[in-house]
């Protein structure tokens, strides 16, 4: 692997936006309604990033989105019992035992944030694919590349996907005939996660149909992330042969190859 990095630095704050939209938002409900209503605001809050968590949970089984959902939905009962909030309760010791309760759960997720599995992998695997891609051409063209056929069984296609879903490597979109494995970007899954009608022809993506074609796509953003004019039709070979390389280390039991290989990509914890 390249040291150098042939993607542009990212300075996106995407990610840290929820977080930040809250705390202007609560200092703007103490300051005009009181502290009480600042209560009801916050338990609102954590209840609706709670729904969404167990909302992507379930769309990609990753043990980061339960960690989450689970301490966003200690902490919704805990603000909740704070004395003259939601459950109006008249002292402090439900919201005492609940706050304690909590603390196991914030535990558990900043292990999943330490270990990555809080995080989608679409930097790393640019970065991947750009590795062995040297030479500068062609600028970026707008229509997927075929990227030869490889010989799985749907079985295999599938388990590969669950497995890419639940690691966030990509999110799974599946067709009657084929898998979309669609590359994401840290800051970027909200687009995805919360609209499951998302048009994907414009997105960066590997697809394996079940006779054993696989085709690349990658979108214009994700090219222009780049430093210099990669060219495009290696990237996108690059970019097939990568996951094709990642499904014979799955059918042959070596997912954690996988991870460890992701894991060597120098990236922040929210790029």
């Amino acid at each position: 692997m390249n040291a150098y990095s042939k993607l542009k630095p990212d300075r996106s704050i995407a990610g840290l936006l929820p977080a930040f939209f809250t705390l202007a938002g609560c200092l703007l409900m103490a300051m005009i309604f009181g502290r009480d209503s600042m209560a009801w605001f916050v338990t609102m809050v954590f209840l609706s990033f709670s729904i969404l968590s167990f909302s992507s949970f379930f769309r990609t089984r990753s043990i980061g989105y339960l960690a989450s959902a689970c301490y966003l939905t200690m902490g919704t009962v805990a603000l909740a019992s704070i004395p003259g909030s939601v459950f109006g309760l008249p002292d402090r010791s439900v919201y005492e035992i609940m706050r304690a309760a909590t603390l196991p759960f914030i535990a558990w997720l900043i292990y999943v944030m330490v270990t990555k599995k809080v995080k989608w992998r679409g930097r790393e695997l640019l970065e991947l694919a750009a590795d062995p891609v040297d030479r500068l051409g062609n600028g970026f063209t707008e229509r997927p590349r075929p990227s030869g056929s490889v010989e799985y069984s749907r079985n295999e296609i599938s388990g590969f996907a669950d497995f890419c879903g639940r690691h966030l490597i990509v999110l799974p979109h599946r067709e009657s005939d084929r898998i979309y494995f669609v590359i994401i970007r840290m800051g970027k899954e909200f687009f995805h996660l919360w609209n499951p009608g998302r048009d994907i022809s414009r997105d960066s993506w590997v697809c394996f149909d079940f006779e054993g074609k696989v085709s690349v796509n990658i979108s214009r953003d994700d090219y222009y992330e780049y430093r210099d004019d990669l060219e495009f039709d290696k990237l996108c070979a690059s970019l097939g042969d990568l996951f094709v390389e990642f499904l014979e280390m799955h059918t042959s039991r070596q997912e954690t190859r996988i991870i460890d290989r992701l894991n060597k990509v120098r990236t922040g914890w929210f790029s």
